[in-house]
């Protein structure tokens, strides 16, 4: 049986902490391959363009060993949902591991975690899928709250893209939080400004 993980995310911009995350899961000898899958313009982000989006997140995740991309989201501008991306990477001797923070654990007052209540078909999936749960900073992975079918990622995990964004917009030092290529491009293209 394979074991891959679909890491979906926005990416806007791909970060340091995100080429971590996913060598740490390349690392790990459960998992046969990891799918890094940048989504396409979706809510009220502000997003750079798909071209630049796309450059970024091949600096980004370059050389990492049993990581492939997928850029459909990115070329076609859409959002694929975790539900439609378990159907299209389903295969007989295949286990998909949908990575997950552990800020997607936390319940509200209805007793309901972000996955329950926002995804697409979230309750069907919280169920019945198998999650990569990833610990957040901030978020202590809390056995009651997990998912029936889980793994945790070992670990802590910090970081965002808002808060490389919110560097660029303030002015302050970034190049340590992106890869170099990516660093160089924002500058040039003078993005998230």
């Amino acid at each position: 049986m394979r074991n891959v993980v679909l890491y979906g995310g926005s990416f806007n911009p791909p970060c340091s902490h995100h080429r971590q995350l996913v060598q740490a899961m390349a690392e790990n000898p459960f998992f046969h391959e990891i799918v890094v899958i940048p989504c396409g313009r979706s809510g009220n982000k502000n997003y750079v363009e798909n071209n630049l989006r796309m450059r970024m997140t091949e600096y980004a995740f370059a050389g990492i060993p049993r990581t492939v991309l997928d850029l459909r989201n990115l070329k076609d501008d859409i959002f694929t949902s975790n539900f439609h991306l378990e159907a299209l990477y389903q295969a007989h001797d295949t286990v998909l591991w949908h990575a997950i923070g552990s800020d997607l654990l936390v319940r509200d007052d209805t007793g309901l975690n972000p996955i329950q209540r926002r995804w697409t078909k979230g309750s069907f999936i919280w169920e019945n899928f198998s999650f990569l749960v990833i610990p957040r900073t901030g978020y202590p992975v809390v056995p009651g709250l997990l998912p029936k079918q889980q793994v945790v990622l070992q670990g802590e995990f910090d970081g965002s893209s808002t808060d490389v964004r919110n560097a660029i917009r303030e002015g302050v030092l970034f190049n340590q939080m992106v890869d170099s290529k990516t660093y160089d491009l924002i500058e040039r293209e003078n993005l998230y400004r």
